[in-house]
């Protein structure tokens, strides 16, 4: 994750931001103490857990790019522009893939006081 900022003159300004993040966690399994005694007092159980413990494995990697520029008229009034650009990949997925690609532009005018 870094970015970098650049003064063009005293009015326009130019920016970079970017980001890479690569996840990856998971859940050990597990055993029921005493499962045997507690399985003997309750009725009979249709759920299989033996797969229960890979159901929150995360492996994701996600990519994102920001470029902006500001541009001052005097002091208080600014045009502002912005292109986001994000790449996430599910390298996982568990109920359906979340990966995608996603791009946005931004056009504002602005005034500080």
């Amino acid at each position: 994750m870094g970015g970098l900022k650049f003064k063009v003159t005293e009015a326009f300004k130019l920016g970079l931001d970017l980001a890479y993040v690569n996840a990856t966690a998971s859940m050990d399994s597990f055993r029921f103490l005493k499962a045997e005694e507690w399985a003997a007092s309750k009725p009979v159980q249709n759920f299989d857990m033996h797969l229960v413990d890979t159901y929150s494995d995360l492996d994701t990697t996600r990519f994102e790019s920001d470029l902006w520029a500001k541009f001052g008229f005097g002091k208080a009034l600014y045009l502002y522009g912005d292109w986001r650009y994000v790449d996430y990949a599910d390298d996982a997925p568990y109920l359906y893939d979340t990966s995608g690609k996603i791009s946005w532009y931004t056009l504002s005018l602005g005034w500080s006081f």
